[in-house]
Formats: C-alpha cells, sequence, structure tokens
C-alpha cells in the first residue's frame, strides 16, 4: 500500500500561543457512546457528536500552567507506528473535592479533551479516544508564600492514531449532563 502525502504545508497567520486553558475529561468506558465522522475511529480526523450516556467533566486551568503534547514513534523494523499523547495540568489549592477527585481519576482509563490556544477561541482535540490514558503525579504544598499549593497531574497513553479534533460546537453537548 502506497502512503501518499496529500497537502502542501504553509507558513499561515501568527494567530494561535502555547498551553492549554481547559481539559474536559470523560471515562474511556463510555467511548462507545463518541459518533466518529466514518463510524469508528480509524482514519478519521473528528468526530461529530456523542451519544446519550457520555458526559466530560470539565477542569479549568490556570494560565500558563498546563500543556499537551503528543509523540509520534514509528519502529521500522517491525513497521509500526504509534503515538504517545501526555497532558500535564495543575490544579492549584489542596482541597478535598479536589483530591476525590482525583482519586477517581486514578481508578479508571479516561479520554481528555484539550482546549488550546490556536486563534482566539481555541482548538479542542481529543486524546485516548482508542486505549485510554492513565494518570499520574503528586500533591503538594511549596515552602514560600509563591510556590504551588495543589496538585501536579499527568495523563499519559499509547494510541494507534493520533488526536482527534473536536469541534468547538459539540463542546456544550459534550459536558451536559448524560
Amino acid at each position: 500500500m502506497a502512503c501518499n502525502l496529500t497537502t502542501n504545508l504553509t507558513n499561515d497567520c501568527k494567530n494561535s500561543a502555547g498551553g492549554i486553558s481547559a481539559v474536559y475529561v470523560a471515562p474511556l468506558s463510555a467511548k462507545g457512546n463518541l459518533q466518529f465522522a466514518s463510524g469508528s475511529v480509524t482514519n478519521t480526523g473528528s468526530f461529530l457528536t456523542s451519544g446519550s450516556g457520555l458526559q466530560f467533566f470539565k477542569y479549568e486551568l490556570r494560565k500558563q500552567s498546563s500543556e499537551a503534547k503528543e509523540s509520534i514513534s514509528v519502529n521500522e523494523a517491525n513497521g509500526t507506528v504509534f503515538y504517545a499523547p501526555e497532558v500535564d495540568i495543575v490544579l492549584t489549592k489542596t482541597e478535598v473535592l479536589k483530591r476525590n477527585e482525583i482519586e477517581k481519576l486514578a481508578q479508571q482509563s479516561v479520554m481528555v479533551i484539550i482546549k488550546d490556544h490556536t486563534f482566539s477561541t481555541g482548538s479542542y482535540w481529543l486524546y485516548g479516544s482508542d486505549a485510554g490514558m492513565e494518570i499520574s503525579g503528586d500533591q503538594q504544598t511549596g515552602k514560600a508564600y509563591g510556590d504551588l499549593n495543589g496538585y501536579s497531574l499527568k495523563f499519559t497513553g499509547q494510541e494507534m492514531y493520533p488526536a482527534l479534533s473536536v469541534p468547538a460546537s459539540l463542546i456544550s453537548a459534550l459536558t451536559t449532563p448524560a
């Protein structure tokens, strides 16, 4: 099978910035409720809608505190390619509500949508739609007044496909209680 290139990439407007402003998290067990563009995750760039029984929970983030990235791994000898998404977030203030939510996150695989700073409104990307992501991290109080009092969390995964684009028009539906 030939893997033909299909697009020219040019320098475009300088209207994006680094960092993420929010993450949306849902259990991987609810992935069957996502309706993908071609009926599956395979080779699609985005998904169209969600079915019943799926709700993503929004975690708002402080400016310049969090990031997302996705590494591409190729094994030439085996002819394989996979993607390793990583989402690092900081939640400020050590609180019981946050501690309890983190405990629930640690007990399951999750899907994570990130909102980045592309354009003025941001772009949304879904990580972990195939195999899910796992959480690790720590809680800290810091030493000095200016140090972090809160949680540094990392979501990691290994996927067969790169992150999927999520239309901004779907975010409201995805965050509405199922």
